[in-house]
């Protein structure tokens, strides 16, 4: 895990923005203090609240989350993608963990990093649409759906 601060400019030329979502649940606020049942209950509910935020999202812009293009994840698990991807139908190759094992977790920039990787590496095409997830400790998740367009 790192620390890291972010300002980030993402392009108008590269991407258009589509919506956003925000969820949040306050009832795990304890974070690594919670006691295991709670713990179990927290497991749980993490992953079925990441599943909605994203189909909440790509609904927003009339899809679902198998319509999702490419994940652009938080990375502190790789565990919790392969969960993820089996609850929600987004392919596994379509989640970008290739930073996990150099980088790791950053705060601020997780989700931030793999988009830039996706493009950089070329995998990114015109109309694919891509979920940024960033999750925060005590149940904070982000949902950004950004579109690729020309010139990416």
């Amino acid at each position: 895990m790192g620390e890291a601060a972010a300002a980030v400019m993402v392009s108008r030329e590269n991407y258009r923005y589509l919506t956003s979502v925000t969820c949040k649940d306050l009832d795990f606020h304890e974070g690594i203090r919670l006691s295991s049942g709670r713990s179990r209950s927290f497991a749980k509910r993490y992953l079925e609240m990441l599943v909605e935020a994203v189909e909440a999202a790509m609904n927003q812009v009339g899809l679902t989350a198998r319509d999702v293009d490419w994940a652009m994840p938080h990375l502190a698990n790789a565990m919790l993608w392969d969960r993820f991807c089996r609850a929600s139908g987004v392919p596994n190759d379509r989640v970008v963990l290739d930073l996990l094992a150099s980088e790791g977790h950053t705060y601020g920039t997780d989700a931030l990093k793999p988009l830039r990787t996706a493009d950089d590496s070329g995998c990114l095409k015109e109309g694919d649409r891509c979920v940024v997830i960033a999750i925060g400790q005590g149940y904070y998740i982000q949902v950004d759906v950004v579109e690729v367009v020309a010139g990416a």
